[in-house]
């Protein structure tokens, strides 16, 4: 009496591919999640780095405004001279205290020693302008940082 063992065990060929075929697509669907999450985190690195110059930038001009006594825009609205309350010894006569300047992609300042960049050579400030009425004492400085517009309203008492 000869038995013969009918019972095959193991996986197919069909089997193998297929789960070679599932799990190669587990493989590149993770690599691609894990590819668009770097992107994402850098692209907002930049953003993050961006919008904090923007802030510094607005909050220097504030500054620069607060305790303000008089304002001049000229150079094409790209230039805010300001005279301070209690700075110098002018006896009353308008004296620069502070010069900000929009110039070459770039906000300067010059407060007697000469022109500072305000800004990093990361970012370049466009589109910008200063503009003061005398009126209601409103002076707006206004400027993009890449394709993101940035403003700020100050008023100066009279």
């Amino acid at each position: 009496m000869t038995y013969h063992n009918t019972k095959n065990s193991g996986f197919s060929l069909i089997e193998v591919l297929l789960y070679t075929l599932f799990v190669s697509f587990i493989i590149g669907g993770v690599l691609i999640a894990a590819y668009n999450m770097i992107e994402g985190t850098e692209s907002n690195s930049e953003n993050i780095v961006m919008q904090s110059e923007a802030n510094f930038l607005i909050r220097k001009i504030e500054w620069g405004l607060s305790g303000a006594r008089n304002v001049i825009v000229s150079g094409s609205n790209q230039i805010l001279t300001i005279d301070k309350w209690g700075i110098g010894v002018d006896g009353g006569s308008f004296e620069p205290d502070l010069i900000f300047k929009f110039d070459s992609g770039n906000l300067s300042i010059n407060g007697g020693s000469g022109d500072i960049v305000l800004n990093s050579d990361f970012i370049e400030v466009s589109s910008s302008s200063f503009e003061y009425d005398s009126g209601s004492g409103e002076v707006k400085a206004s400027f993009y940082v890449g394709e993101y517009p940035f403003e700020t309203i100050r008023y100066i008492r009279k």
